[in-house]
């Protein structure tokens, strides 16, 4: 009998430690490239998985491609997108703990214009970053626009004059702006809109939202976010 109790305790412990070996990695959709509130999103959400014991690794993928990898479970999650996408992608759960604040800007080369919302770009020629769904959904009807695929596209169109603004976060166009060595250009004020970002996980894995949340919630508390928007927008300028 106590063999056979021995027994059932190992092939237990072997069964357990095999799923939590599973269960420390999980793969998680973003954008292609590089931008500030990725940047940010991605150091939070590093340090959440890595205080309930996971390691997180990100797969770049094109903005719709991410979210359809992340809706159809072919990843765990996407990194971080606006609240409400998950009415659009029925299958992604969203963290209610935001992990970045991002204000979306209108930047030009030879226009000048007091931004007002949305409406004030109808008359221009809008390049943005293809994926980009909360641009895509804002644009009034009857603006002319192009999405690209990368950043350098989209400045390279706005300062060859083929474009006449290009829309993105504050901190994405300063950092742009510098990695390309671009002075002429001007980021009009105020914002089109300021919004936060959330991570998503796949309904696979609702298990993981609650200590998830419970990790955002502890940073949040500990100033730890916080103190990663600031240093990435101390980066830029």
């Amino acid at each position: 009998m106590k063999y056979h109790l021995l027994v059932i305790a190992v092939v237990s412990v072997l069964l357990t430690s095999a799923g939590v070996a599973h269960a420390q990695q999980v793969v998680i959709s973003t954008f292609l490239g590089e931008n500030a509130t990725k940047i940010v999103a991605e150091k939070v959400m590093m340090e959440a998985y890595r205080r309930i014991g996971i390691t997180m690794v990100l797969r770049p993928l094109p903005g719709d491609r991410a979210l359809r990898s992340a809706n159809d479970g072919n990843v765990d999650g996407e990194l971080f997108r606006k609240a409400g996408i998950e009415h659009l992608y029925p299958n992604l759960l969203r963290l209610p703990v935001p992990i970045s604040v991002t204000d979306f800007v209108a930047i030009t080369k030879d226009k000048r214009f007091l931004v007002d919302g949305w409406k004030s770009l109808l008359p221009y020629r809008v390049g943005y970053l293809r994926g980009i769904k909360l641009i895509e959904v804002n644009l009034v009807e009857g603006t002319i626009s192009e999405a690209v695929k990368t950043y350098r596209q989209a400045f390279g169109k706005l300062e060859s004059g083929r474009s006449d603004v290009v829309v993105t976060s504050r901190a994405t166009g300063l950092m742009t702006l510098k990695e390309l060595g671009l002075t002429g250009l001007v980021i009009l004020e105020p914002a089109l809109v300021s919004i936060q970002s959330f991570h998503y996980l796949h309904v696979k894995n609702k298990h993981l939202v609650a200590p998830l949340t419970a990790a955002l919630q502890q940073m949040e508390k500990e100033g730890i976010i916080r103190n990663i928007q600031e240093q990435a927008q101390a980066f830029q300028h």
